[in-house]
């Protein structure tokens, strides 16, 4: 709904109580302007939707491009990970196989130790007897 304010017949009413002709084509120029300046019409607002859809699809294209550039480096990491993983994995694979070198390693030495404690305790006793 538009805002008709007449600023003739509002310096002709101010005239008729009392103002002078400057003074009442004044004040009616002023409160003129007022009420008219802040009024938004169709094509302000049509202007303002067109704008607004503009933006938005910006929006939404720059949102689509970030998320498009996202996944890629989420592809990425992913494919790093995996090169990680693969690296760690065979890591994991040499250390099982030094620890069970090292444990049959023992196991020799263990043995070898028994034997060495028995042939002792036999000779002890060959000695002693």
């Amino acid at each position: 709904m538009a805002l008709i304010f007449d600023s003739l017949t509002t310096a002709r009413m101010l005239e008729s109580k009392g103002f002078s002709p400057e003074q009442a084509e004044g004040i009616a120029e002023q409160m003129n302007q007022l009420l008219v300046q802040d009024i938004a019409t169709k094509g302000d607002i049509a202007l303002l939707q067109a704008a607004t859809q503009s933006d938005i699809a910006l929006v939404h294209g720059e949102m689509a491009s970030l998320r498009n550039e996202l996944k890629g480096h989420i592809g990425a990491v992913r494919t790093e990970l995996k090169g990680d993983i693969a690296v760690v994995r065979g890591d994991i694979k040499a250390v099982r196989t030094e620890m069970a070198l090292l444990a049959s390693d023992l196991t020799v030495k263990i043995y070898t130790v028994g034997f060495a404690v028995v042939a002792f305790v036999v000779a002890a006793q060959k000695l002693l007897a």
